[in-house]
């Protein structure tokens, strides 16, 4: 299909919400779980979803699978299910604001929820001095559990490169997020690349820094260095703490004449 109808098949898709359920039967990786992808949609973009075509719905699955792929240990999904919802509302008048506090709270559950049962590749991580530990997987445990509660996006295109993760309520109200592993591909300029993925519409940002170190935390004074990039203003860096007793830091920016802000967590695998 031309590049004007993966975008006319996006556009439908601005009001829309996913769930995935999981059937209970294993898939064809080790412990995947067969599962299908519902799409719910305001009843107007459900009509027209219903009319695409094969090749038009073939897309919309490629896409699902680049956001949720086959693996061990995940949900496989064979199918994607289109249903309405009457309460969602087609217009861009309809813009539920994310609320950072809330989102804080919640990456602090999900944060929570991976230190108190670790998905598979943690545990190996740290039972094999050899293993490598992956941004993706790790972005894959957040998107899955934060697109429970947000619609949700993975590498989207930006005018510097491609984002790690993005959360919205529409096209106009986002939340944009960046991984990182400790002390790996230019983790010290996290800030400023997360900076220039932030449009004139986005008021602030979330780090994710995975610390791959298998015995210590990342002390206070070693993550300023992550935080006071040439865009930092001075002294705004705040430590605090979540509902849920989670550490995390809050820092200001100015950046093209735009004041931003900046929530940093860090992820702790020992």
């Amino acid at each position: 299909m031309l590049e004007n109808d993966h975008k006319n098949i996006s556009n439908l898709l601005v009001f829309s919400k996913h769930n995935i359920n999981e059937s209970g039967n294993f898939g064809s990786k080790a412990h995947s779980i067969i599962s299908t992808f519902e799409i719910i949609s305001p009843p107007l973009q459900t009509s027209k979803l219903d009319d695409l075509g094969e090749e038009g719905k073939e897309i919309i699955l490629k896409k699902v699978l680049l956001l949720c792929p086959i693996k061990d240990n995940s949900p496989e999904i064979r199918e994607i299910i289109y249903k309405v919802d009457e309460k969602l509302s087609g217009e861009y008048e309809f813009v539920q604001s994310i609320n950072d506090l809330e989102l804080i709270n919640n990456i602090s559950i999900a944060i929570n929820l991976l230190e108190r049962k670790p998905p598979k590749f943690w545990i190996d991580y740290k039972l094999n001095p050899q293993a490598t530990l992956l941004e993706n997987d790790f972005r894959s445990e957040f998107f899955r559990m934060l697109g429970m509660k947000y619609q949700i996006g993975s590498e989207e295109e930006s005018k510097t490169g491609r984002t790690d993760l993005i959360l919205k309520s529409s096209s106009i109200n986002r939340k944009i997020f960046e991984f990182k592993v400790w002390n790996r591909n230019d983790h010290l300029n996290t800030s400023t690349q997360l900076l220039k993925y932030l449009t004139e519409i986005d008021d602030s940002g979330f780090v994710i820094m995975c610390n791959n170190s298998r015995t210590k935390n990342i002390d206070e004074n070693e993550y300023k260095k992550v935080i006071e990039c040439e865009y930092y203003v001075s002294k705004s860096m705040k430590s605090n703490k979540t509902e849920h007793g989670l550490k995390y830091y809050a820092a200001d920016y100015q950046y093209n004449g735009n004041s931003k802000k900046i929530y940093h967590f860090i992820l702790n695998l020992k």
